[in-house]
């Protein structure tokens, strides 16, 4: 109706709701962590765990560590920040999603990356 917030978008079948779009606007409360760090060293770090998941919602993230191999941060499907790999030794960093492909950002450079549902996506080059 006329001046309604649509809430859900549901598709139902004979019985129940088959699936459903959330179409609540959200806005970040003043309790979600602006910038965050995470090791990366020895293995993949997934922001999607949940000794991780607040770095998943980090605005800007920096990466920390010595690297002893090539490593990957997997981030979820959605997901956007400004990162800073601030890692050392002669490997790389790679931001991706769970099952996508990913974007290297240099170490000593900042890239702000997206995530489009599927793989990482480089929106500026490392600077």
């Amino acid at each position: 109706t006329g001046g309604a917030i649509p809430l859900y978008t549901m598709v139902t079948g004979a019985s129940s709701v088959v699936s459903y779009t959330d179409n609540r606007a959200w806005v970040a409360p003043g309790y979600l962590p602006g910038n965050g760090s995470v090791a990366v060293t020895a293995a993949d770090v997934g922001l999607t765990a949940a000794a991780n998941a607040d770095k998943a919602r980090c605005s800007y993230l920096t990466t920390t560590g010595v690297l002893t191999g090539n490593r990957n941060v997997i981030v979820p499907n959605s997901w956007q920040c400004v990162v800073f790999c601030n890692n050392s030794g002669p490997y790389t960093t790679t931001f991706k999603t769970p099952a996508g492909s990913g974007v290297v950002v240099a170490q000593g450079k900042r890239a702000l990356l997206l995530a489009d549902g599927t793989n990482v996506v480089r929106v500026t080059p490392d600077t």
